[in-house]
């Protein structure tokens, strides 16, 4: 979908755009998660779209348990991909 030809390309794509890479133990093969690449993508083109103005919209998403044990939620684009950094760690 993102018509790279190289794997690496692919996976640096993915660590800009806060997507994790999952891999199985013993296998070659990789994926993501369909909603946050689906998440990713509409994010990159709502910037596009509005040509990088606006950038701490909030992004809407649907709320998850996750989001009910954190009193203070994000509300820009830089938080949720601190968030998202921290989470990951």
């Amino acid at each position: 979908m993102l018509h790279y030809k190289d794997r690496r390309s692919v996976r640096k794509w993915c660590r800009n755009n806060g997507i994790k890479v999952y891999c199985d133990f013993g296998s070659n093969r990789q994926y993501v998660l369909k909603e946050e690449f689906e998440t990713a993508k509409i994010k990159i083109y709502y910037l596009l779209q509005n040509g990088f103005k606006s950038t701490e919209q909030p992004i809407q998403k649907q709320q998850t348990n996750d989001d009910k044990v954190c009193e203070d939620k994000p509300k820009g684009v830089y938080e949720l991909n601190f968030l998202n950094f921290l989470q990951n760690i």
